[in-house]
């Protein structure tokens, strides 16, 4: 499922990630991202929850909630054979 993609912060600046994964667990959308900018040596992903704001616009939000995050992650390392998460 690997696509490019770029995402626009609220000041305007673009930020490339490239789609590893797209799932919904529990009633939510979340996306699994790599930074295109992580060199060889790192791997920099990210969880991305998907929210909308007031105008029904997708909205893309870090998962920072430590629970959140190892419910995200025990899901991901089950589907996902070649990576791990922690």
């Amino acid at each position: 499922m690997e696509e490019n993609i770029i995402f626009t912060t609220e000041d305007g600046e673009k930020i490339g990630f490239k789609l590893v994964e797209e799932f919904k667990l529990n009633g939510a959308s979340y996306l699994l991202v790599e930074d295109t900018k992580a060199s060889e040596d790192e791997d920099n992903a990210y969880i991305l929850k998907v929210v909308k704001n007031d105008n029904d616009e997708m909205i893309y939000e870090m998962v920072y909630d430590d629970n959140e995050l190892s419910i995200i992650s025990d899901y991901l390392n089950d589907i996902l054979d070649d990576i791990y998460i922690e």
